[in-house]
């Protein structure tokens, strides 16, 4: 099918104007940073040159075919490939800076926590790193590698994605999620091709077979990077590496933590594994354009508030209107004033934080939220269901442990439910977290047993690495029960009451939270994990296989 004409009209213009929108952000670069070191007015000097190599191309090209009718030019023009970095000055090409090792410096070893349950890889990574002067240790599984990293607290963990039991993706969010360990910086190692290798986009990776040099300087990159808890996350998607630079630049000087990614695929990988405060979003990508990746965006549960703000030179109302309408947040034309994009950013963070009554912790849908969306269910008539996940045991953990891991476990809970959701769940679907350990996801009559069963297996399957070793061990931890006393709580589970309606049974959502309660407090009388259903037109309580 031929391409609309506007839509050809469009890209015409971002491929003309894109460059010029690099050279004037750089251009800018140097008027303010007149008297900087000599480094940085080289790299302005070098995308300066080789975003006017590219202009010329296109003009060159353009000029070869050109008509001139009147006052109008007509052009044969093809969207060229281009390459994905500057073009460096030939003439004094910039030095590689060497991996420099602890040995070289002098300084102090830093520690590295190698993960694999392969000895032979052991071996390998330990004598690699070990030569280069780091202090090395090693653990063979899930449980042995949490608690050495909780004893020793490495600089760096490298973590094979291939283990078995709790795999290498669920180990990374655990550490992540430690308070004790957050903001230790991960190297992930695995066997997978380069495609895949780039479209899983974790900060730090290097494939099997590990190659010394690119491990060596993937963990100097890793040991480089500061830790950006409490800054706001910033996703650049665009496939220039001039724009990025240059964004990624001003609003870290701004207090930003600033990520990079540079196709659409790329970016839905990095939100789907870690979403972001917000995304400044090019309109035109080679792989897809931006409103297709609004429109994924605001189709999934997890990322339907995810403030999006969409950049491009073209200038269109009617494009504006339509990236408005499938759910962009803001639609800014470049070239960009850094001084409005950072104030836009942040009166958009602000909007959404109080439109949306997120839970602080866990970033889903609060209780403003939650009743907002079981109101709308009720008024609709139709069969859904409400299941209220509430944690066993968890007080007593927060007790014992602190606050900090227990908003670990609460953070780990969000995600298995999440997940569950995403597998097996609708595009309808809602999961709201009510506060503390309580969860509400709502689904259909049919999905909502299956969902709450998957969520309830992965939680229990990574719960004990949340405990020390001994812990673990007994199978429970010794605290303060309500009243004072010295009791044993177990390993933490999860109750699950399940009510479902015909949606002709229930008036008002008070309906459905009264309903709830009888078989809550019951179901939490039943040692270890379990699931109750609540049918509001049958009164039955109880889940056909226990």
């Amino acid at each position: 099918m031929a391409e609309d004409p506007l839509e050809s009209r469009r890209r015409f213009a971002h491929a003309l104007l894109s460059p010029l929108t690099v050279i004037l952000g750089a251009a800018e670069t140097l008027l303010r940073q007149a008297a900087s070191s000599e480094p940085l007015l080289r790299e302005m000097a070098e995308l300066i040159l080789a975003q006017a190599q590219r202009l010329h191309s296109t003009l060159s090209r353009l000029a070869e075919t050109a008509e001139v009718h009147g006052r109008s030019i007509y052009a044969e023009w093809q969207e060229e490939e281009r390459p994905k970095e500057p073009t460096r000055l030939a003439e004094a090409p910039a030095p590689t800076t060497p991996i420099a090792t602890p040995e070289e410096t002098g300084s102090r070893a830093a520690r590295i926590l190698v993960i694999d349950d392969d000895p032979a890889a052991q071996r390998e990574l330990q004598g690699m790193l070990a030569e280069s002067g780091f202090e090395v240790l090693v653990a063979g599984s899930s449980t042995e590698a949490i608690d050495l990293a909780r004893r020793s607290r490495p600089d760096v963990i490298v973590l094979d994605f291939g283990l078995p039991v709790v795999g290498g993706p669920q180990m990374y969010t655990v550490f992540q999620e430690d308070p004790t360990l957050r903001g230790v910086p991960i190297v992930v190692t695995a066997s997978v091709s380069a495609q895949q290798e780039s479209s899983w986009a974790y900060p730090w990776m290097v494939r099997k077979p590990i190659d010394r040099e690119q491990l060596l300087e993937t963990i100097a990159r890793a040991l480089a990077t500061p830790f950006h808890e409490g800054q706001p996350t910033v996703l650049i998607v665009d496939d220039e590496p001039g724009v990025r630079r240059e964004l990624c630049q001003a609003l870290t000087a701004r207090g930003f933590f600033v990520q990079e990614a540079g196709s659409g695929a790329e970016a839905l990988t990095r939100i789907a594994r870690e979403p972001p405060d917000i995304v400044l979003l090019d309109l035109y990508l080679p792989d897809m354009d931006g409103m297709e990746i609004v429109r994924r965006l605001r189709a999934q549960e997890n990322t339907l508030t995810l403030p999006v703000v969409l950049l491009s030179v073209v200038d269109d109302p009617v494009v504006k209107v339509q990236g408005l309408r499938l759910g962009a947040d803001d639609y800014l034309s470049k070239p960009l004033s850094i001084l409005e994009l950072s104030a836009r950013i942040e009166a958009i963070l602000r909007r959404k934080a109080l439109e949306f009554s997120f839970s602080p912790s866990t970033r889903l849908p609060g209780n403003i939220a939650i009743q907002r969306e079981l109101r709308a269910r009720v008024g609709s008539r139709q069969p859904f269901a409400v299941c209220y996940v509430d944690l066993d045991s968890f007080k007593a953990y927060n007790d014992v442990y602190g606050f900090l891991k227990g908003d670990g476990v609460i953070h780990q809970m969000a995600r298995v439910l999440s997940e569950a959701l995403r597998q097996l769940g609708g595009p309808d679907d809602f999961l709201g977290h009510v506060g503390g350990d309580d969860f509400v996801l709502i689904t259909s009559p049919d999905r909502a047993e299956p969902i709450c069963r998957q969520a309830v297996r992965e939680f229990e399957r990574v719960i004990p690495l949340y405990y020390d070793t001994e812990a673990r061990a007994r199978g429970y931890i010794e605290a303060l029960d309500r009243q004072g006393r010295p009791a044993r709580f177990p390993l933490m589970t999860v109750t699950v009451v399940i009510v479902t309606t015909d949606g002709k049974s229930i008036a008002h959502p008070a309906q459905l939270v009264d309903l709830m309660l009888g078989p809550k407090q019951q179901a939490k009388q039943i040692p270890g994990s379990t699931i109750v259903c609540v049918h509001s037109h049958l009164h039955d309580t109880s889940c056909p296989d226990g």
